[in-house]
């Protein structure tokens, strides 16, 4: 199964859909304080769609 799934950038946290990587970013906000900065393109840039089989390429265990 190689369905997408979404990661943030910053931290290679992953999401297994748009919504909760939305979510994330906005929780991340309010963390740290800064929940009234939503930025749709700062989401856009820190939060990326990607494969499963892209992601284990980027940050799969390569030993073996």
């Amino acid at each position: 199964m190689n369905r997408t799934i979404w990661y943030c950038t910053e931290d290679s946290t992953i999401y297994p859909d748009e919504t909760t990587a939305r979510e994330g970013y906005k929780k991340f906000l309010v963390e740290n304080m800064c929940e009234d900065n939503y930025n749709e393109d700062i989401f856009k840039l820190c939060y990326r769609p990607i494969t499963f089989e892209e992601y284990n390429e980027l940050f799969g265990d390569n030993e073996g």
